[in-house]
């Protein structure tokens, strides 16, 4: 995921970003128009209400252990100068070393003792990096082309001007991209505790802090404050109790959860298309709405309304948006142990340029005059079924785009499916509109990949 600091960074000038647009613009058509605006804008948009922790990507994690609540170990490489970058980076890989004077290898490994402190995470230490390239290899790499860490640590050009860093998400993410973890070498870094939002440069720590999150599995929070909001808003040398009850779902201690709060989990797809105007790997995320289910009673019904985070990627770009959702949960039957729920997605509203003040960490925020909102004409329905503490969801979206400020609207080209499982605990009747099957829209690469 990447991450944004809430003022201009003036090291990105106009330049920069017309270049990215024009770079985006060829050859691509009305896909490359879209992308030409979204680079040369950079306003975003204002946080929506305060939301829970998101896992990154549905199953991602560092074993020994596989499912959630289970402990897990990294190893760390620094990638060598001159190595190739995938992920959102042009040329090759720079000195991760020489960011600031300081040693950024003993930040990182006291950033992941802060996560490591409060679950069960082991450091297995820095080893050697060969400087292959990134994401070149077949199934397990490290088997093959060793060594190189598990999380490895490079500095490059990153593509989108605004961007500070991005990581990637673990395994099952990919191959040796999964956890990788890259820092922008065109802004001013700094080893400044007191870091504030008025000057020009940023603090490396808080930034290597909020990635190694999304390294370690965990998505954007919007609840202000957290390690893992995506707004660079100063320094930020601890984890909050929201970014603590993420970790813990993940690696251990899971019964750290409240009762009616599963963890939120991101909806993703491959694609979804506006008649040439192409969203990849579209993410729906950080939503936390604890809403009982309806009652298995027939005719029965839930309504429920709330923001999130909206992710996608467009020409290699990942933009990150705020979206307002509704939705609707009924019960529909109960059948060989488990409960079948109907749900419709009926209200989902991105708007762009809401803040121009913000700058994402790890992603460009949608400018104005770009809309999403559910197509009124076709019904996004879907079905949820929850069995014992086991959720499985999915949802056919079908959606309209405006690239003009809502005068005029291109409907998607189909709906998109968004699918999802996940146990939750303790209480399996507590239920989640967030567990709902609900669209989402971005990148991350999260490796951030799926970015970030």
């Amino acid at each position: 995921m990447r991450y944004t600091k809430q003022r201009a960074c003036p090291q990105h000038d106009g330049s920069r970003i017309k270049q990215a647009g024009t770079d985006a613009l060829q050859g691509r058509g009305a896909g490359a128009l879209f992308a030409l605006g979204l680079a040369a804008a950079a306003a975003g948009l204002a946080p929506g209400s305060a939301q829970a922790w998101s896992l990154g990507s549905v199953g991602t994690k560092w074993g020994p252990g596989v499912p959630y609540g289970t402990p897990g170990e990294a190893s760390f490489s620094v990638t060598p100068a001159g190595s190739t970058l995938d992920g959102g980076h042009i040329g090759l890989s720079t000195d991760f070393m020489a960011l600031v004077p300081q040693n950024e290898l003993d930040m990182v490994q006291q950033a992941f003792a802060l996560w490591a402190a409060q679950t069960n995470l082991t450091n297995l230490g820095v080893v050697g990096d060969n400087g292959v390239p990134t994401n070149a290899a077949p199934a397990d790499p490290r088997a093959l082309l060793g060594p190189f860490g598990d999380i490895r640590l490079a500095a490059g050009n990153i593509t989108a001007p605004t961007v500070l860093a991005h990581a990637f998400f673990p395994p099952v993410n990919g191959v040796s991209q999964s956890g990788d973890l890259h820092v922008d070498n065109g802004h001013i870094w700094a080893d400044d505790p007191t870091d504030t939002t008025a000057d020009a440069d940023f603090d490396l720590f808080t930034v290597l802090l909020h990635e190694l999150g999304h390294s370690l599995g965990l998505g954007h929070s919007s609840v202000p404050g957290a390690v893992m909001n995506p707004f660079y808003a100063g320094a930020r040398r601890t984890l909050t109790a929201d970014d603590i009850t993420g970790i813990q779902y993940i690696y251990g201690n899971r019964g750290a959860l409240p009762p009616c709060v599963p963890p939120p989990s991101p909806y993703e797809a491959a694609l979804h298309s506006y008649g040439g105007v192409n969203f990849n790997n579209p993410i729906h995320s950080s939503f936390r709405r604890c809403s009982p289910l309806p009652p298995s009673v027939a005719g029965a019904f839930t309504d429920d309304s709330f923001d999130s985070f909206l992710e996608i990627e467009v020409d290699g770009v990942n933009f990150l948006a705020f979206a307002a959702t509704t939705a609707r949960v009924a019960f529909n039957r109960v059948e060989g142990g488990a409960t079948f729920y109907d749900t419709q997605l009926t209200r989902l509203d991105v708007d762009g340029g809401n803040d121009p003040g913000l700058i994402p960490i790890d992603a460009v925020l949608l400018p104005p005059g770009f809309l999403v909102r559910i197509d009124p004409n076709r019904p996004s329905t879907g079905q949820t079924v929850l069995r014992g503490n086991h959720l499985t969801s999915f949802f056919d979206v079908f959606t309209e785009l405006s690239m003009d400020g809502g005068q005029s609207w291109i409907p998607s080209d189909g709906s998109t499916r968004m699918e999802t499982a996940f146990d939750f605990v303790p209480e399996p009747s507590s239920g989640l509109l967030a567990l709902l099957g609900l669209w989402g829209l971005r990148g991350a690469r999260r490796r951030y990949r799926a970015r970030k």
